[in-house]
């Protein structure tokens, strides 16, 4: 039972149940209504039918961009696992040649940020090339450049579709919100007319997916109204929660900022829903149901790390490495080798963000992750020469 008569703050089922019985029922009333214009009655013969296949193709867009971004993470982690490889034959290849091996930029971290991670992967094909050209030995061998130069050209591949999914997305979502906006001026006219037509407690309203004056700010006269949903979980990119007891829909919430915003509610007929997810930080959610009377009270707010960000700024100098807090962590783990090996040891873990330290003297490679409980960041690494 719809109570209000408020249509910007209409849910997404509230709309399509107004939009529903507009489509529906006009047909019987469109002869009596007292001077609506005719684009109005044009659009309420098919108003219902319109909006739904725009807010399917935004949710049919909307999972295809969730693919595309979890292809393109694939992509990458492909891309580092064969540069790995190519990475750890080169420190045999080169043993004796550290100015070749340097000159690849095996010596450095590997970057974070995907952009980052193309280009300096770019970097090795790039220099192996000019070797090439210099007729300088040894140099990769080409089984290995093809197979590198495939997943370059993979993860390329993967960020231009992600581009074009996301790009459709906000074109499906800017069609819908012009559908929205279109529909709410055509409600408030055929409102109008309406109550013209007959009187604002009239049954006819109901008729047309409007409350009647008596109405107003009612339960559904007065029904028990759903329980708040419990049990918030998330797996992968599904939010459910325990069913409630009579409920018909259900309306989900998502905050980027701990709650203080929250986005328009997206509704699902079913305890679970596909939810918008992050590849770091925290996003936050709530769930709240509806019967025939109307929408129950909210959820408790439910959160969810998705993971750390990279740890910034990580450096040595006068003995001490010094490092920026990373959002949500609460600890991090500091571990070094020779420079060129992979046999790191633990040397720091706590939730300072300095730490005191002389190495030896050689080449050292430390690194630095940041944690939360069993959550890790990925790796920094910062190259370290002690006299």
């Amino acid at each position: 039972m719809i109570t209000d008569n408020s249509f910007t703050a209409d849910s997404i089922s509230t709309r399509l149940e107004r939009l529903q019985l507009i489509e529906l029922n006009f047909p019987t009333h469109s002869a009596v209504l007292v001077g609506l214009p005719s684009e109005v009655a044009t659009w309420a013969l098919t108003c219902f039918t319109v909006f739904k296949d725009k807010r399917n193709i935004s949710e049919v867009e909307v999972n295809e961009s969730v693919g595309a971004t979890t292809a393109t993470k694939q992509a990458f982690a492909f891309l580092r696992s064969e540069y790995s490889i190519v990475k750890g034959i080169a420190e045999t290849l080169f043993a004796s040649q550290q100015t070749r091996y340097e000159a690849y930029g095996f010596n450095l971290s590997y970057p974070s940020k995907f952009a980052e991670q193309l280009s300096f992967v770019e970097d090795v094909l790039i220099e192996n090339t000019r070797m090439i050209a210099q007729s300088k030995t040894p140099v990769i061998e080409p089984a290995l450049i093809t197979r590198l130069s495939t997943a370059v050209n993979g993860c390329i591949a993967a960020l231009e579709t992600q581009a074009k999914e996301k790009g459709d997305v906000k074109h499906a979502r800017g069609d819908l919100k012009e559908e929205w906006e279109l529909d709410t001026f055509n409600l408030k006219a055929l409102l109008f007319r309406a109550i013209a037509t007959w009187n604002d407690d009239h049954i006819n309203l109901n008729d047309l997916g409007f409350a009647r004056k008596s109405q107003m700010g009612q339960s559904g006269g007065g029904g028990t109204l759903p329980q708040a949903p419990s049990g918030l979980h998330l797996d992968g990119e599904t939010l459910a929660w325990t069913a409630v007891t009579g409920a018909t829909s259900y309306a989900v919430g998502l905050s980027y900022d701990g709650g203080t915003h929250w986005e328009s509610d997206f509704t699902t007929d079913t305890n679970s829903s596909t939810v918008p997810v992050a590849d770091i930080g925290k996003l936050y959610y709530r769930v709240r149901a509806r019967n025939a009377n109307g929408y129950g009270d909210y959820s408790g707010t439910f959160e969810h790390l998705f993971g750390l960000a990279t740890v910034d700024n990580f450096a040595f100098a006068n003995d001490e490495f010094t490092w920026n807090p990373v959002e949500f962590a609460n600890g991090y783990d500091i571990q070094y080798s020779l420079a060129n090996e992979e046999n790191f040891v633990l040397i720091f873990n706590g939730n300072a963000t300095s730490f005191n330290h002389t190495p030896a003297s050689g080449s050292w490679t430390f690194r630095i992750r940041a944690s939360y409980g069993a959550m890790k960041s990925e790796w920094v690494e910062i190259p370290v020469e002690q006299v």
